[in-house]
């Protein structure tokens, strides 16, 4: 049924179409045959026993007449508006020719046993010696017609009463097997676009409908994530990506007026590579996070040391006009099963947000057997922020619009295994704890070293 078709019916479907409508009438079809098929049975019996009555009432009556014709040789056979009986004498000329005409058209000179030439019609014939037969007639004409009809009548009304009844236990039936259907469909004709229900399975049983209400419940688990992948990404991105994107016009203009007084745009192009570089940062967490199945584990395996070393010389401008001295501790090298962007942009979230929130004093970074441990001496976590700090855009109120958030880095965590810890005073600072899976980390070559970076970017 098209589109247009429904709405003109009011948006419902065509009874034709209904599937309540066809189980009723498969319901009404099947007690149609079967009612059909038992009429037809019993009719037949009915008729089958009525012969058999029949030719056991010309046994009986023959054998009657062989016991009176033993006892009286000149008694006569049965003749009566029912059974009708003739002595034949094979040695006679014509030992027919005393049968009345319409019993010389049924059959005469036949063999012993019982004959039916009609529905009203039955012969016995026996062989009473070697020169006489018995042609005993039984003959109900008049009498079956009448019982014929009240059969017909008696199982035409029986086939319209099972008729009748599986048609209404057919709508009972179907009734009662499409409601689970009618409510899941209503359910999802009902469901608001930011309101998808993901709880549906749960109300129906575990058959078809409750699969066909899982199917859905998946598809609108994933509507739900693609949804909430789209507005988290309209949302940090607007969020995110406004900053650089400020950077980059304020250098712009500053690079056009010191070309105009012919001085050298040097530090505002330095300002713009390091918008750059926040807005590639920030790009690629976007894909990572957005892209869809990535609740999976993701196979790689990335060097943590060399990680955390390409991380601190990329983000030491965000201390270079600051007095915050940065120091590399490196007590162990390992490796860890996931790709080096997802480590990267784990620990760099954390390195840039201990940078960006440091206003003076020092960050240093650890590099333990299994883990990295950030300190910084910045602003520090409320506990009221700590326990927000799974939202997004959440940030210490010294925030300059840089980095998006430890919730970031709460999210790979999650789908790592990693194990992510805070701890944080405020104006104290704060020390976050990266932790990687017993498993997941790898012992590489060993070694230790302990490096500097100040504010001028010296090593």
């Amino acid at each position: 049924m098209s589109a247009e078709q429904q709405a003109m019916n009011g948006g419902r479907p065509d009874i034709r179409y209904s599937l309540r409508f066809r189980m009723i009438v498969a319901f009404g079809i099947a007690g149609l045959l079967m009612g059909m098929t038992y009429g037809g049975i019993v009719y037949g019996y009915l008729h089958r026993m009525e012969d058999r009555i029949l030719e056991n009432v010309l046994e009986l009556e023959s054998e009657a007449y062989v016991a009176r014709r033993k006892v009286d040789p000149e008694a006569k056979p049965p003749f009566n508006h029912l059974l009708q009986g003739f002595i034949v004498d094979r040695q006679a000329e014509a030992p027919f020719a005393h049968f009345p005409e319409l019993f010389q058209q049924l059959g005469t000179d036949l063999e012993p046993g019982i004959y039916e030439f009609t529905a009203n019609f039955h012969l016995k014939v026996l062989e009473l010696d070697t020169r006489y037969l018995l042609y005993l007639y039984h003959s109900d004409t008049g009498v079956e017609p009448l019982d014929d009809y009240a059969l017909v009548s008696v199982l035409m009304y029986a086939l319209v009463m099972v008729l009748v009844l599986t048609i209404w236990f057919g709508f009972l039936i179907a009734r009662r097997l499409i409601a689970p259907l009618t409510q899941l469909s209503a359910e999802v004709a009902h469901a608001e676009p930011d309101q998808l229900p993901t709880d549906m399975a749960g109300r129906y049983y575990p058959d078809e409908v409750g699969n066909l209400a899982r199917a859905f419940e998946g598809a609108m688990t994933r509507i739900n994530q693609f949804i909430a992948r789209e507005q988290r990404f309209t949302r940090d991105a607007s969020h995110e990506l406004r900053t650089p994107v400020t950077v980059i016009r304020g250098a712009a203009e500053l690079i056009q007026k010191q070309l105009q007084h012919g001085q050298s745009p040097a530090a505002p192009l330095r300002r713009i590579q390091r918008a750059v570089r926040d807005m590639e940062n920030i790009i690629e967490t976007f894909l990572y996070l957005g892209r869809e199945g990535s609740q999976s584990v993701a196979k790689g395996e990335a060097q943590v040391d060399v990680v955390v070393e390409n991380l601190v010389e990329a983000n030491r401008y965000l201390i270079e006009e600051k007095p915050v001295t940065a120091r590399l501790a490196i007590h162990s090298r390992f490796r860890v099963g996931a790709p080096e962007p997802v480590v990267a942009i784990t620990i760099g979230n954390i390195l840039r947000n201990a940078f960006q929130y440091t206003d003076q004093g020092e960050v240093v970074l650890q590099v333990l057997p299994g883990k990295v441990v950030v300190r910084d001496s910045g602003a520090g976590l409320s506990r009221h922020q700590l326990t927000l700090l799974k939202e997004r855009n959440v940030r210490g109120d010294q925030s300059r619009g840089f980095g998006l958030g430890l919730s970031i880095v709460h999210d790979f965590c999650q789908r790592h295994g990693w194990r992510f810890e805070i701890v944080s005073e405020p104006g104290q600072g704060t020390e976050v704890t990266l932790a990687f899976e017993e498993g997941d980390a790898i012992p590489a070559s060993t070694g230790a070293g302990v490096g500097g970076i100040d504010g001028d970017g010296e090593v």
